[in-house]
């Protein structure tokens, strides 16, 4: 029997990890405060983007995974690293680029109520375990998503 495809979805994992730059206790869940500072840095750097992102009227194209936490909080100590996942999906992987000029701007604007602040030190496309972004080196080159299909028989 042939395969069908019935749809297909490409997406793009990124690896995103922030360094703290100073000592800092954040929410169990950090869904919320990580989207809250993309979206402020987002908005500051590329209206577009921002538009695109946060203020459509259906499904959001990404998807925020924060880290996981034991106990009711998270404490980071300066110089730790707050390490979570993004997953762009269909046409907000074109803006791959735009999210990580955002992120290297996130730490002017804080993290959490006490306005934490974290500096972006790492993106890794997780597909291919490569460094898109490190310390002021990035490798346009690496931003290279997958196609993933869903087949009916």
């Amino acid at each position: 029997m042939k395969e069908r495809e019935l749809f297909e979805i490409t997406y793009l994992p990124l690896h995103i990890s922030l360094l703290a730059l100073e000592d800092a206790k954040l929410p169990k869940y950090l869904g919320s405060t990580l989207r809250g500072i993309l979206g402020q840095a987002l908005y500051k750097t590329n209206r577009e983007v921002y538009k695109f992102l946060y203020k459509q009227d259906i499904v959001k194209p990404y998807i925020i995974i924060p880290p996981v936490v034991c106990g009711t909080e998270l404490f980071v100590k300066k110089g730790e690293e707050l390490n979570f996942e993004i997953l762009l999906l269909g046409d907000a992987i074109q803006y791959a680029s735009a999210l990580i000029a955002a992120l290297q701007k996130a730490e002017q604007f804080g993290m959490g109520a006490q306005r934490y602040s974290f500096r972006l030190f790492r993106i890794i496309n997780i597909l291919e375990q490569r460094v898109l972004w490190q310390t002021k080196m990035y490798s346009m080159a690496e931003i290279n998503a997958k196609k993933l299909s869903c087949l009916k028989l």
